[in-house]
């Protein structure tokens, strides 16, 4: 009972319709840690982090030409995050910090709205109240971009928590009490 079953009950009502589905949630033990929901989602699109590296290199870089990304702009920005080492061809970015977190930022919200438009995409985000800054970030930004793709994000956070943007017109705030029997 509670906000894992309602995602539960979603997924099973949405079994017989077309659809991808990615889930992660947020954990006390990585609530510093930036963007671990987002490596865990990364992790389910590349086939798993129990591949070898270079086949989740491989797997990534599939999943990002897929959703229309150009591997050899997002690759090298992703495959940091996942703490993988640049495949055949690919070279680390020469950018500057706060252009390398922009550009991170934009890849991962064209690769989640790429996938959507490929195939409606539930994207589930659990436990937002102990999510790091740098996913709440991405989150914002995927809440603008959103919209122009058949693209359902589920977030499930506590009551006290207090998200730092606004509700847009496509977004809808749900608050629930306890519920009964």
């Amino acid at each position: 009972i509670g906000k894992p079953r309602l995602a539960l009950e979603l997924a099973a009502d949405l079994r017989e319709r077309p659809h991808a589905w990615l889930a992660c949630r947020g954990s006390p033990q990585h609530q510093h840690t930036p963007f671990h929901p987002i490596i865990e989602l990364l992790g389910q699109s590349s086939g798993g982090s129990e591949l070898p590296l270079e086949k989740r290199w491989d797997g990534f870089s599939r999943a990002l030409a897929r959703a229309g990304v150009k591997p050899a702009e997002g690759l090298p920005l992703v495959s940091r995050l996942l703490g993988l080492a640049a495949g055949d061809g690919h070279h680390p970015l020469q950018v500057s910090p706060d252009e390398a977190r922009r550009k991170l930022l934009a890849t991962l919200v064209a690769w989640l709205v790429g996938m959507a438009r490929l195939e409606p995409l539930v994207v589930v985000f659990e436990d937002l109240h102990w999510m790091d800054p740098s996913t709440l970030e991405f989150l914002g930004l995927l809440g603008e971009a959103g919209a122009s793709a058949p693209l359902l994000v589920l977030l499930t956070a506590r009551p006290e928590l207090s998200t730092p943007w606004p509700l847009l017109a496509h977004h809808t705030h749900v608050t629930l009490n306890r519920l009964g029997r």
